[in-house]
């Protein structure tokens, strides 16, 4: 997979949205993530559950969902392993797109 710098800086922006949600205090299970990247469906739901307070109506968002499902299914089971996450599922977010960004 490869992506070009135009999609690093769409997942930079995703990662600064969850970033600044973390930063805030806010939380989601690890569980309730892994669901959402497997759907394909975690920024649909973190812009309904905090869009008032965080964007995340950038561009790209189904291609960006596409490449985090594809990392989630390489390391789902084991991003405690993998990521040093197992409290927050936004941090796990960070992780995943940090690890777009540096790897591709």
């Amino acid at each position: 997979m490869k992506v070009d710098t135009v999609m690093k800086g769409t997942l930079g922006l995703y990662l600064l949205s969850v970033n600044s949600l973390v930063d805030k205090g806010h939380h989601e299970s690890i569980d309730d993530i892994n669901d959402a990247l497997r759907e394909k469906t975690v920024f649909d739901i973190l812009e309904v559950k905090y869009g008032e307070f965080q964007p995340f109506d950038f561009v790209d968002r189904e291609a960006v969902h596409e490449l985090l499902h594809e990392m989630w299914a390489t390391f789902e089971g084991r991003e405690e392993r993998k990521f040093w996450v197992s409290k927050n599922g936004l941090s796990l977010v960070v992780a995943y797109l940090n690890e777009l960004i540096v790897s591709y």
